[in-house]
């Protein structure tokens, strides 16, 4: 197993507590985009897992969750274009609960929000 899948399940294990884990994801995001290191779909695996756990119905994870989406939405412009189907195929499962919102646990504001980001920040030029 590689270390940065080990890693990875290790911090979702150890610190899955919802309020620490965005944080923490963020953290490691920042660092391996700012390395410009290659895609580390592990770690975006983790962080889909995340937002696909705080997709419920507690203010607290959805707001969570919609700062971890806000996050990713600035990492666009520093994903390289040879890696940017692989970055949102590693987030397809949160983004698409987030996107659809099934469970209409967004207010229409913050879904149109929420769309506006995933949309005009995916268009890369």
């Amino acid at each position: 197993m590689s270390y940065s899948l080990l890693t990875s399940r290790r911090i979702l294990s150890s610190t899955f507590r919802l309020k620490q884990t965005p944080s923490l994801l963020k953290t490691l995001l920042r660092v391996s985009s700012a390395g410009h290191s290659k895609l580390n779909t592990d770690l975006l695996a983790s962080v889909d897992a995340v937002l696909v756990s705080s997709y419920c119905h507690s203010e607290v994870q959805i707001e969570l969750g919609l700062d971890l989406i806000h996050f990713l939405g600035g990492l666009i412009p520093m994903v390289a274009e040879s890696e940017f189907v692989q970055f949102l195929s590693s987030l397809q499962a949160g983004m698409m609960l987030w996107i659809i919102d099934e469970d209409t646990l967004l207010s229409d504001d913050q879904h149109r929000d929420l769309v506006s980001l995933c949309f005009s920040s995916s268009a890369k030029t």
